[in-house]
């Protein structure tokens, strides 16, 4: 198996697996594996029926939902060059990422779509919760071109506080020989019987390692709603109902989760969660 195919074809791997095993989850919504490598291919379908060219970037701007996992890996998958923008981001930041990069086509959702800046450069608008349906008309799609081994895979923009925005750009070999080596480090935080939570913002590269490891090792990927990452009451209601073992937070997640135990006394949230791991800033001891 070459490295660059390997985030891939582990997915579709576990698909002839486990077909019927749930991979996402959020809420009471849930797809499992094979549900999932459909609507991959569904987005793969429309954006070569759309004049996409390989190498190409593609704009993602839609909320936490599962159409936003079936989006990344259909953008790597068709050979683009992935791009998320987060619709909570100030309408500046976003317009002038646009202005940047210049890219041709973004996927939305019919919500998101309306808040998108005006820009001449999109050509193509493809709405996720429409090519998603399982009304959409989706001819034949044994014969769609696979992902591109080499070449540019995702681009990841700094946050700007020391100027303008810059576009960091990852190849497809380089991420993929990452996940892989994560997903190799016998230290047993992804297995196949890990349900891991999803919680960085999609302005992060972060996100990206949070929802391919626990996919590539035919875990479950666990997803919060729309700012639910804001919500501790229901952040602490996900961890138990959907009970998650492996969440990766930062400091600010860590000091309200003390602060909700402390009030709430509910310790018994974290009773499946196995493993966390810190980002961000410097973590304080004392919420240890």
């Amino acid at each position: 198996m070459t490295t660059q195919y390997y985030i891939l074809e582990q997915l579709f791997r576990t698909v002839q697996l486990h077909p019927q095993k749930v991979a996402v989850a959020l809420d009471d919504q849930m797809w499992t594996y094979s549900d999932l490598v459909e609507q991959i291919k569904r987005v793969t379908y429309y954006l070569h029926r759309s004049n996409f060219v390989r190498g190409q970037i593609v704009y993602q701007f839609v909320e936490r939902s599962l159409e936003m996992v079936s989006g990344l890996f259909g953008i790597i998958c068709a050979g683009g060059v992935y791009c998320p923008l987060n619709p909570t981001d100030p309408y500046e930041r976003v317009s002038s990422i646009l202005e940047q990069l210049q890219g041709l086509c973004v996927l939305t959702h019919k919500k998101t779509r309306r808040l998108f800046p005006t820009t001449n450069s999109i050509k193509q608008f493809i709405l996720l919760d429409e090519i998603l349906s399982p009304l959409s008309d989706v001819e034949d799609m044994k014969e769609l071109p696979g992902c591109k081994e080499d070449g540019d895979a995702l681009i990841i923009c700094t946050s700007g506080t020391t100027g303008r925005h810059k576009a960091v750009v990852h190849s497809f070999r380089s991420f993929s020989t990452c996940i892989r080596a994560y997903s190799q480090w016998d230290l047993g935080v992804y297995t196949s019987r890990d349900q891991v939570l999803q919680v960085a913002a999609c302005s992060w590269i972060l996100h990206i390692s949070e929802i391919m490891l626990p996919l590539v090792v035919g875990g479950t990927l666990v997803l919060l709603r729309p700012n639910g990452h804001l919500d501790i009451d229901y952040f602490c209601q996900t961890l138990m109902q959907q009970q998650v073992t492996t969440t990766t937070i930062g400091p600010g997640i860590i000091r309200a989760l003390t602060s909700y135990f402390e009030t709430t006394q509910r310790l018994t949230t974290l009773k499946f969660v196995r493993n966390v791991i810190t980002t961000g800033d410097s973590a304080i001891s004392n919420y240890l």
